[in-house]
């Protein structure tokens, strides 16, 4: 299912570099192995039992856990070059002058953002995940 949607989303002009999953799912993505067996040095003390990124056949993949909001039963794949952080028409920075207080002034910053994608299809959606 995910090099499915990583395939899906390369030919249609994106290169997918980070996959937004539920923590449960991040937990599953640490049994990947892509045939390969890990190797660690005996002095290290150490045992890594997860990875943060997976290399792909389209490129490294970093993988992240929703801990905040709801996110379903889907995993989103995403090519962040082509999300944009843009602030609403009208509603750029601004500052609201509150009054005065003794010798103290208040002001409240005012702004709304929203997020744009320049090309959709760059991303995916790896949906009904159990």
């Amino acid at each position: 299912m995910l090099k499915t949607a990583m395939q899906n989303a390369f030919t249609q002009g994106g290169s997918p570099d980070t996959l937004f999953v539920r923590p449960s799912d991040k937990v599953l993505t640490s049994a990947f192995n892509g045939g390969t067996t890990r190797f660690e040095e005996a002095d290290s003390n150490k045992i890594h039992a997860s990875f943060q990124v997976y290399v792909s056949e389209f490129g490294p993949i970093k993988i992240v856990p929703i801990r905040t909001g709801t996110i379903g039963n889907f995993a989103f794949l995403a090519d962040m070059s082509h999300w944009k952080l843009r602030p609403l028409k009208g509603r750029w920075m601004q500052d609201l002058d509150l009054g005065q207080t003794g010798d103290g002034y208040k002001y409240a910053m005012v702004c709304e953002y929203a997020l744009q994608a320049s090309n959709e299809a760059a991303s995916a959606l790896v949906a009904d995940l159990s």
